[in-house]
């Protein structure tokens, strides 16, 4: 079995009252092309997790996160911390804290930034976002996330 690591928050209070809508127009979804155009940002992400063996979502390394984007295709890659946050939902009341409506089968769970957070151990982190409360934290490249690629 795999450990996921340690990883330590940074303490973003979020204070959640009911449920949140993304407004009207902000993401044009092409389903066939399985990809979210986020018409605020101008980014294009990835609308479901990459999937493994069928199953929704795998948690990879750094390396291979960073592997797996790039090899989608080009300008594929992982997000910054900042963009990663452009699509997290802060409002709403339940995990995960991301419009379900637009990003398919979103886990309440920890993805990956390409941000490179400060070095406590000496193994080389990363920020993260988890999804499951919307909260941010450091992990070391060698710990498991999520991925959503971008480009």
């Amino acid at each position: 079995m795999r450990s996921r690591g340690h990883w330590w928050v940074l303490a973003i209070a979020i204070t959640v009252s009911g449920r949140a809508d993304t407004p009207p127009g902000r993401y044009i979804v092409d389903s066939a092309a399985g990809t979210v155009v986020d018409t605020k940002t101008t980014l294009t992400w990835q609308q479901k997790s990459p999937t493994s063996g069928g199953t929704a979502g795998k948690n990879y390394l750094a390396g291979e996160a960073m592997d797996l984007c790039r090899g989608i295709d080009t300008g594929w890659r992982l997000p910054t911390i900042k963009e990663l946050m452009t699509i997290a939902d802060f409002k709403k009341a339940t995990a995960p804290a991301i419009d379900t409506t637009v990003f398919l089968g979103e886990p309440a769970d920890a993805f990956w930034s390409i941000t490179r957070a400060p070095d406590v151990q000496g193994e080389g982190t990363l920020w993260l976002l988890d999804f499951s409360s919307g909260t941010m934290g450091a992990i070391a490249m060698q710990s498991f996330a999520r991925v959503r690629c971008v480009k």
